[in-house]
């Protein structure tokens, strides 16, 4: 398992060209930086670093031949389940779902909501996150249709895509270790 935090692996992959890059290494199954640039029309400085944060993150190997680094899919769960919705859904999509995900604060209100409903200031202090920001995190949360807000009760939601439901498993199973 990779050292990163989820939210930061999710950050990582909630990226268009990142996003990219996955997907034809899923398609190529092995390639060096140079033909990716060139297949996503990218610069190679591009490329190379958004390969080398997919491969901090845990989601590509790497293997030196000669003077060029190839890089492949790495076996990992987070990857596995983005690349599935990536044939079924537009980019923009996947990172609307993923954005949900990228920040540790918004993982801790899912946690909490988990838990069950609960009201606002409640949220707050059993997440330690101080009111201003709590608002703002909560309102991405319904935004991105995973949380609900209803007379100052905070309730956890079923999203609506099936990406959305598997990466909420998969973070409340993250969070709950």
């Amino acid at each position: 398992m990779n050292s990163l935090p989820f939210w930061k692996r999710c950050r990582v992959l909630a990226s268009a060209s990142r996003l990219n890059v996955l997907t034809l290494l899923d398609e190529r199954s092995r390639e060096c930086v140079k033909y990716i640039a060139e297949e996503l029309d990218v610069s190679e400085s591009v490329a190379s670093r958004d390969l080398q944060l997919m491969q901090q993150a845990g989601f590509l190997d790497s293997e030196r031949r000669g003077k060029f680094l190839y890089y492949s899919l790495a076996d990992d769960p987070l990857s596995r389940l983005v690349l599935s919705a990536a044939r079924e859904n537009e980019v923009d999509e996947i990172m609307f779902v993923l954005t949900a995900f990228t920040h540790e604060r918004r993982l801790r209100i899912l946690a909490q909501l988990d838990e069950g409903a609960t009201r606002m200031e409640r949220l707050g202090v059993d997440s330690s996150i101080p009111v201003i920001s709590l608002r703002r995190q909560v309102d991405k949360l319904v935004r991105r249709g995973f949380v609900e807000m209803k007379d100052g009760v905070c309730r956890a939601k079923q999203p609506g895509s099936s990406l959305g439901r598997e990466l909420l498993k998969l973070a409340l199973k993250v969070s709950h270790l």
